[in-house]
């Protein structure tokens, strides 16, 4: 490793451990995690622990650690950091599928948010980026410093527990990240960030249902018709259905997480 380099993931380390602050700890520190994944640079799932001190994986081969950043009192970013231990590539071969998958639990239930990756090289974010395969390239984010990959608009709603197999990314094959800007032959440290926010603490209420507005807002409404339902503590967020969501031609019975039932029966 170079001297250049070595300062750099240093001063990578050091600031990991000086953002880590108090907030609503979704991902507890100390918790178990699994990290790998495949052709990265091998293939391999290592246990390990939420936290700002790294640890080798892949038979040593990959260096890894987390910072955990507080957004207010509900909410908080997760931050996942590898890198080669010899200075290579992430992949070993770069013409097969690669990806990063790993295992983490949620002490409390969650909303997930947003997500923003971010290839390095020798420690520093790759500059010259530009959206592929869906990945939409910006030159800033909310949490990492440089240009990144984010995705937003999610608003998967999470229970607490383990969340196993979490595919953060994938590219088949490897070589196509070069069509973004991603020198894959050297680029040797990868990042990515997810934001989880509190789901409400309190019980939901309901305060009114009515008919469908569209069809007259009645107080009564038959078996079979459109109902509007009001109150608070539904969800942490908003989720629109989309056809990926029914099962036939039968509407979905959750969205966003939420499920409802009527008389014992899910609507």
């Amino acid at each position: 490793m170079s001297w250049t380099r070595f300062l750099k993931t240093a001063l990578l380390l050091a600031s990991a451990q000086m953002a880590w602050a108090q907030g609503p700890n979704i991902i507890a520190l100390g918790s178990p995690i699994k990290f790998g994944g495949t052709n990265a640079p091998d293939t391999y799932s290592d246990p390990s622990t939420f936290g700002p001190t790294p640890v080798l994986v892949n038979n040593g081969r990959v260096r890894i650690w987390q910072e955990q950043v507080p957004t207010g009192t509900n909410g908080e970013w997760d931050i996942f950091h590898m890198e080669t231990v010899n200075g290579g590539p992430l992949a070993n071969n770069l013409g097969a599928l690669w990806n990063i998958l790993i295992d983490y639990t949620l002490r409390v239930p969650a909303s997930f948010d947003i997500s923003v990756n971010q290839w390095r090289l020798n420690g520093r974010p790759i500059g010259s980026i530009s959206s592929f395969l869906g990945l939409t390239a910006v030159l800033t984010n909310p949490i990492l410093p440089g240009p990144s990959y984010t995705n937003s608009g999610f608003n998967g709603l999470f229970p607490a527990g383990p969340q196993t197999n979490w595919q953060q990314i994938f590219v088949t094959p490897y070589s196509a990240a070069n069509t973004g800007g991603i020198p894959t032959a050297t680029a040797n440290g990868f990042s990515f960030a997810l934001h989880f926010t509190l789901r409400p603490a309190a019980a939901p209420t309901v305060t009114s249902v009515i008919s469908a507005g569209a069809f007259g807002a009645y107080p009564t409404f038959a078996p079979g018709s459109w109902i509007e339902i009001y109150g608070t503590n539904f969800a942490v967020g908003t989720q629109q259905w989309t056809g990926g969501d029914f099962d036939g031609a039968n509407a979905p019975t959750k969205t966003g997480g939420v499920t409802v039932t009527v008389g014992g029966r899910a609507a």
